[in-house]
């Protein structure tokens, strides 16, 4: 029989939030963070003077399609611009080093002092304009020995005949993931020229499906099809010990996180959890600050890597891997914070058995993990916009090189009016 917990929320008579000054915290998804929501509560309850406000867009607005999501974004700029600002932003619908860039949200570096956690989180140029209480990787996965970590688009490995190289991966996605995604970057190095761009053009073309995103021929890709060699990569996602475990078992290997290829190499794509910033209109960045480090102390974290996401505290990530590895030579504690993440092997479907995380894989999963280094922020106008002019070359039956000069331009104006 399956348990079911029900939690009674009653609001407290003793509580005067009128005599106290709201913190707004305001994106899509934030209902849903149960990190979030824990911190916010017992901020909440150990405050008399402000409170934390949680408001998600998701019940306001359309997120359908990636045209609504675009136009939505267009509203909330718009909205923004006109003062009606929150004074944390949350989740990764908006580019926030762009908006810090231009003055909309501050540099934290200066309330969060130079505690390491935030190391991961600071630019190059020392600013803080973001932070993210935990993350997971996105990208394509691959098998060691075929692949490593960092992949150029000019420098495939070969495979043999009949290997699918992007799983099931369609061609505007595949050039969305190696321009798109990080197109500041790639425009501010250089990267952005015609050359580049027919390269991920025909790339794409050449390894991937047609689009289809109606999904009326669609044949997924599974971690399997790497193990038996239909697949090369698959895209897929570094999460719990577990989760890496299991796919090695699929890939018959030991997995490489590849990313997303691009021209110099790999973008290796954080997908944060709690991802915040703070607005530069708001008059309590002092405050913002002090609630957002509440999810940074060790008790949050260990709840956060027990979910089965990475904490952004290496010293969590590090006694997690030595739990793993050997539960029964760790503190009570950490059986308790840990117990959900015991490694069992489920080559037998029918009776999974417990085994500890084999030393060399452990060590595997954490090289995966210091590979991360681009926060993903989806930019849904700038994906229409590539799958629109790559889909020309099937619906008009445009040259390759065609389709890359219009994308090249377009990308280009883009590129020279936002970055």
């Amino acid at each position: 029989l399956g348990v079911t917990e029900i939690a009674l929320i009653v609001p407290d008579p003793t509580i005067d939030l009128s005599k106290r000054t709201s913190i707004l915290i305001q994106g899509v998804g934030v209902i849903s963070d149960s990190i979030l929501k824990r911190a916010a509560y017992y901020y909440n309850v150990s405050h008399d003077e402000y409170y934390i406000k949680i408001d998600d867009l998701g019940s306001r607005y359309v997120f359908s399609t990636p045209e609504s999501m675009n136009m939505t974004k267009l509203q909330l700029m718009a909205q923004y611009n006109n003062g009606n600002v929150p004074d944390i932003f949350y989740g990764d619908f908006f580019d926030y080093n762009y908006m810090g860039e231009n003055g909309m949200v501050i540099d934290m570096s200066q309330y969060l002092g130079d505690d390491p956690i935030y190391d991961r989180m600071t630019r190059d140029d020392g600013k803080i304009y973001q932070v993210y209480a935990g993350y997971t990787l996105s990208g394509y996965l691959g098998q060691k020995g075929t692949y490593e970590n960092d992949l150029r688009l000019d420098s495939l490995p070969n495979i043999p005949d009949g290997q699918k190289r992007f799983g099931a991966s369609f061609s505007p996605d595949l050039v969305y993931f190696s321009i798109g995604s990080d197109l500041c970057s790639i425009y501010r190095n250089g990267e952005l020229t015609y050359d580049n761009v027919l390269l991920a053009v025909n790339t794409a073309i050449e390894t991937c499906d047609d689009p289809d995103y109606q999904y009326t021929n669609f044949t997924p890709v599974i971690p399997e099809d790497v193990g038996n060699g239909t697949a090369s990569l698959i895209i897929g996602n570094i999460t719990s010990p577990q989760a890496y475990y299991d796919l090695a078992q699929s890939f018959r290997a030991t997995p490489v996180f590849v990313g997303y290829p691009s021209f110099s190499g790999s973008i290796h794509m954080i997908t944060p959890q709690s991802l915040m910033a703070v607005s530069a209109s708001t008059q309590y960045a002092d405050v913002c600050c002090d609630f957002i480090k509440t999810i940074m102390d060790v008790d949050t974290q260990r709840m956060i890597c027990a979910s089965g996401v990475i904490p952004v505290n290496d010293d969590v990530l590090s006694e997690m891997i030595e739990f793993v590895k050997d539960p029964d030579a760790t503190t009570e504690d950490m059986r308790r914070a840990y117990s959900k993440l015991l490694i069992y092997d489920r080559s037998n479907e029918s009776s999974p058995r417990q085994v500890p995380m084999p030393d060399d894989l452990a060590e595997s999963y954490l090289a995966q993990i210091e590979t991360a280094d681009t926060v993903q922020i989806y930019d849904w106008g700038l994906w229409v916009m590539i799958r629109d002019e790559v889909s020309t070359y099937y619906t008009q039956g445009k040259s390759v090189e065609d389709v890359a000069d219009a994308l090249y331009s377009r990308l280009l104006v883009y590129a020279e009016e936002n970055y």
